[in-house]
C-alpha cells in the first residue's frame, strides 16, 4: 500500500493525470459543440461548395416544396451499394426542406414489383417513383444526367447536365397540384412538329397539352389558359384569326410562333393578326453582316439582343444568350391605343437586314430592295384593361434542338419562359439543369509506378523513421 501511495507522488502520475483531465475536458467540449451544432438549422451547417451549386435550392422550388400541405413520397428505387452519392445529397436536402418530404429506398430485390404499379416503363438501378395520394409520376435516372451534346467528350472530360433539382421539383409540383395549366395548340394548316427537346419541355413544366382546330368554331374552349399557334406552314383563315383576336381582347392569352412558311405561300391573315397588335411583320430573312452577331458563320443564326422584361430578365441576370435563327422582321407601329403595352423582348439593331429572297437566300450581302434594321424578334402584347396578352416570336426554328443547345437551353427557357407568363402561374418556370464536369486523370504505367512507391514505400518509411528518431531522442534527455 505504501508503494502505492508512493506511486501517487510520483512525477509520471502527475503528468499522467494532467493529461487525462485535459483529454476528458477537450472530449467534453467537443461533444459539446457537436450537439450545438446539431441543434442549428441546416442552412447555417451545410454548404454547398460544388461549383455549379447543384445542391442549392432555386426560389422555385423553395416556393413549390415548402408551401405543401400534403405527403409526397419520393421513393427510390436502387440497390443495395449502388447508390448515386449527389442524388442521395439531393434528396437528403428535400427531406429537410419539409416535413411533408419523405423519402424511402425501395430496393428492387426485396420490392420486385413496387415500380410495376406505378409505371409500365423500364426501371433502372437510381430512379425515382414520386407519389402524392392517387398521382404519381416515374423520375427516370437518365432524365436526371443527361449527356452535353453541345461541347465534345474529348481528353478525359466527361460533361453532364444535371437536372435533379428540376426533375423532383416538376414531379412534386404534378402530384401535388389539383389543375395543370390547359394548354390547346392549333391543328389544320400543317404545322411543324414539335421537337424532341420541346416535347421534353413541355412534360417537365407539366402541362396539360392537347390539339385543338378552329376551323368553324364559335369560341374558345373555357378551359383554355392559352393558345400556341406553333409554326403554320399554311394561313390562318379569317374566321381563325377574328376569333383568336377576340380572345386575346376578352383576356385571353396566345403564344404565335410564325417565321416565312417553308413550302411557300401566303400568311396574310398571320400578318394582319400581327398588325392589329402592333406590328408589320416584314417580308424576307434578317441577316446580320457583324459576325460578332450571328453563330456558326450563318449571318441567319442571330445572337439577338434580350431587353429587360419579366420574361427575360432571369436570361439576363444569368448572362445568357439566345440565338434566333432564320428569322422575320417585325416593326413596331408609331401609333397604338393607349390600353396596348408593348415590350420588345429580343431585337436585331440598326445593322441588321431583311433579305427578300428569304428561304431561297445564295449569298448575304445586302441587295437594292432589302429592308434596313433594326428589327423585333420577339415581342410581348398586353391588354391593360383586359390582361389579354400576346407573345409573338418571328423564328420557326427558335427550338430546334440544334440550336437549343448551342444556347446552352437558353431558347427553350425562353419559350418555357413565355408560355408560363401567358398562364400567369411563376411557379411553373422552368428549373434549369447545371453542367457538371468531371474530369479524370490519365496517367503513364511508369508515372502509376513511380506513385506506388511513393505512396506504399517512401511515405510510410519516411514517418517510421521520424518517429524513430523522436523516441531515440526522448530517450537521450530521460
Amino acid at each position: 500500500m505504501k508503494k502505492f501511495l508512493e506511486s501517487l507522488n510520483t512525477r509520471t502520475f502527475r503528468m499522467g493525470s494532467y493529461s487525462f483531465i485535459l483529454t476528458a475536458i477537450v472530449l467534453a467540449i467537443v461533444i459539446a459543440v457537436n450537439l450545438m451544432a446539431n441543434a442549428l438549422p441546416d442552412r447555417l451547417t451545410h454548404y454547398d461548395i460544388s461549383s455549379a451549386k447543384i445542391f442549392t435550392f432555386t426560389s422555385n422550388t423553395k416556393a413549390i416544396v415548402t408551401r405543401l400541405n400534403e405527403d409526397v413520397t419520393l421513393n427510390w428505387i436502387v440497390q443495395a451499394g449502388q447508390e448515386d452519392e449527389i442524388l442521395e445529397t439531393l434528396l437528403e436536402k428535400y427531406e429537410k426542406l419539409s416535413d411533408h418530404v419523405k423519402v424511402v429506398k425501395k430496393n428492387p430485390d426485396i420490392y420486385p414489383g413496387f415500380a410495376a404499379q406505378y409505371t409500365n416503363e423500364n426501371i433502372h438501378n437510381n430512379d425515382l417513383i414520386v407519389i402524392c395520394g392517387d398521382r404519381s409520376r416515374h423520375v427516370r435516372i437518365t432524365d436526371i444526367y443527361m449527356q452535353d451534346t453541345s461541347e465534345s467528350v474529348a481528353g478525359g472530360n466527361v460533361n453532364l447536365n444535371f437536372d435533379g433539382e428540376g426533375q423532383i421539383t416538376s414531379a412534386i409540383n404534378y402530384v401535388t397540384r389539383d389543375k395543370l395549366p390547359k394548354i390547346y395548340y392549333l391543328l389544320g394548316h400543317e404545322e411543324l412538329e414539335f421537337t424532341d427537346c420541346l416535347k421534353a419541355a413541355i412534360t417537365k413544366a407539366n402541362y396539360d397539352i392537347q390539339g385543338i382546330s378552329l376551323l368553324g368554331a364559335q369560341s374558345i374552349p373555357e378551359d383554355a389558359d392559352m393558345i400556341l399557334v406553333n409554326s403554320p406552314q399554311v394561313d390562318l383563315t379569317e374566321p381563325e384569326k377574328d376569333l383568336l383576336e377576340e380572345y386575346i381582347l376578352n383576356g385571353g392569352s396566345v403564344m404565335l410562333v410564325a417565321g416565312i412558311p417553308v413550302y411557300g405561300g401566303e400568311s396574310n391573315n398571320v400578318y394582319d393578326l400581327c398588325w392589329d397588335f402592333g406590328f408589320d411583320k416584314q417580308p424576307g430573312v434578317v441577316i446580320e453582316p457583324l459576325s460578332e452577331k450571328y453563330v456558326f458563320g450563318q449571318p441567319y443564326s442571330l445572337l439577338a439582343e434580350i431587353n429587360e422584361g419579366d420574361i427575360t430578365n432571369p436570361l439576363i441576370e444569368e448572362n445568357r444568350q439566345v440565338i434566333v435563327p432564320i428569322s422575320q422582321g417585325m416593326v413596331q407601329r408609331e401609333e397604338m391605343p393607349d390600353n396596348y403595352l408593348i415590350t420588345q423582348m429580343l431585337t436585331a439593331d440598326e445593322s441588321s437586314y431583311s433579305k427578300l429572297a428569304g428561304l431561297n437566300i445564295e449569298y448575304f450581302d445586302r441587295e437594292d430592295g432589302d429592308i434596313d434594321g433594326p428589327f423585333c424578334l420577339s415581342a410581348l402584347i398586353e391588354m391593360k384593361d383586359t390582361e389579354g396578352k400576346l407573345v409573338i416570336l418571328g423564328s420557326d426554328f427558335f427550338c430546334d434542338d440544334e440550336f437549343n443547345a448551342n444556347s446552352a437551353g437558353a431558347n427553350m427557357d425562353f419559350f418555357i419562359n413565355s408560355l408560363n407568363y401567358l398562364i400567369g402561374d411563376n411557379d411553373y418556370i422552368t428549373v434549369r439543369a447545371t453542367t457538371v464536369k468531371t474530369e479524370t486523370l490519365t496517367i503513364s504505367q511508369s508515372e502509376g509506378n513511380i506513385l506506388k512507391v511513393a505512396m506504399l514505400g517512401v511515405i510510410p518509411v519516411a514517418f517510421l523513421m521520424s518517429g524513430l528518431v523522436e523516441l531515440l531522442r526522448r530517450r537521450k534527455q530521460q
